[in-house]
């Protein structure tokens, strides 16, 4: 954790402070995954973080998505960037870099850089058939939140629902427990959760096709 080499020949990463700043910060971090997918990088280049509240798989694995200001990559300066929003978000865009996620193990890190990559593509593309594109009514988004806080996964959203999103939102949270839990769940229960919100974005681009038609 002091960004000392104890043991193996092998080179570290040149971003190993990075990954060390958000260890540090996050207790509940455990892997760790920076990279450079196009279309998550495309809106890190334009200072742009996508509209959130249009996908449920996004917004309980993901969540709002925070961007950090330009640094030189490999440098402290660069790492500590993430520091007033990783602790919120496990999600980051790098303006001008790329991105970075963190979680409990390396697969659900891994898990979210696929979801904000194909998240971006998707609204990129979508917003191309539709501009504004509509989003989930928000009383539907505090069913999502509750199965989020459920799962353990951070959410900026749980305290400060009520001034982010009104009193529609916060009738739907009323008597909840906001607060992340980051209690892990079997693997049953994720694969469960999961084959639900896929059935879910599968009614959704069924009724957009209809729409269309």
């Amino acid at each position: 954790m002091q960004s000392h080499q104890i043991c193996g020949d092998g080179p570290r990463t040149s971003e190993i402070l990075l990954h060390l700043e958000i260890y540090r910060a996050v207790p509940e971090a455990k892997a760790v995954i920076h990279c450079h997918p196009p279309y998550a990088t495309a809106h890190a280049l334009a200072g742009l973080v996508p509209q959130g509240n249009l996908l449920p798989g996004h917004e309980v694995f993901n969540g709002p998505v925070a961007l950090t200001p330009y640094e030189t990559p490999g440098t402290i300066e660069f790492a500590r960037t993430v520091l007033p929003v990783v602790k919120q978000h496990n999600t980051i865009l790098l303006e001008n870099h790329g991105v970075v996620c963190w979680a409990d193990t390396v697969t659900h890190a891994e898990w979210c850089v696929e979801v904000i990559e194909t998240y971006c593509k998707t609204v990129m593309l979508a917003g191309q058939l539709r501009s504004p594109l509509k989003g989930i009514p928000s009383n539907k988004m505090a069913d999502l939140l509750g199965i989020k806080q459920k799962l353990g996964l951070p959410d900026a959203r749980y305290s400060a629902a009520r001034d982010l999103v009104g009193e529609e939102f916060s009738d739907g949270l009323r008597g909840a427990d906001l607060e992340p839990t980051h209690k892990t769940r079997s693997p049953e229960e994720i694969d469960r959760f999961i084959n639900s919100l896929a059935a879910q974005v599968a009614d959704f681009f069924t009724g957009m096709h209809g729409q269309q038609s």
